[in-house]
């Protein structure tokens, strides 16, 4: 965390003296932003939880509809063989789904970099409007997550 604020303090009189009373509130200032800068590090650093959804497709074929009753279920990892198997189908709108899909899964399984590809590769190759979404949010979730790496490796070498 960066934080650039400056503090420029000017007073005038007719003397040193009249002048340093001019800038008085100086130390408040000093204090109010020094609490600031402290804050607003310290809330970077606290956990906190956040929820984040994400749709997937459950028609096209059956393998969808039957993926979809896994992914309720739990069995993530059950649905993910079935929309792989549909990342090949020769229809280029399936293929389109079926990666998006496994973009989610990744995702869901904590390899950003990973759904990423597979997002990338159902916006480029198959032309699915919402993955490029999808992917500029990945690639923030990638960029904070750096952040976050960035900041704990800081904290730890700080100890």
């Amino acid at each position: 965390l960066i934080i650039k604020d400056q503090i420029v303090s000017t007073g005038k009189g007719v003397n040193p003296v009249e002048a340093l009373e001019a800038i008085e509130d100086r130390k408040e200032t000093v204090l109010q932003q020094s609490m600031y800068t402290g804050s607003a590090y310290g809330l970077r650093l606290l956990p906190y939880e956040r929820s984040i959804s994400r749709d997937y497709f459950i028609s096209g074929t059956d393998n969808f509809v039957i993926a979809k009753s896994l992914a309720q279920t739990g069995d993530w990892q059950g649905a993910s063989k079935l929309w792989e198997k549909e990342a090949v189908n020769p229809k280029p709108k399936i293929r389109a789904r079926a990666c998006h899909n496994m973009a989610v899964i990744h995702e869901l399984n904590g390899d950003l970099e990973k759904a990423k590809e597979w997002a990338s590769k159902s916006y480029t190759s198959h032309k699915n409007k919402n993955a490029f979404q999808y992917m500029e949010a990945l690639d923030l979730r990638i960029a904070q997550n750096d952040l976050l790496q960035e900041q704990l490796s800081f904290s730890a070498s700080s100890k």
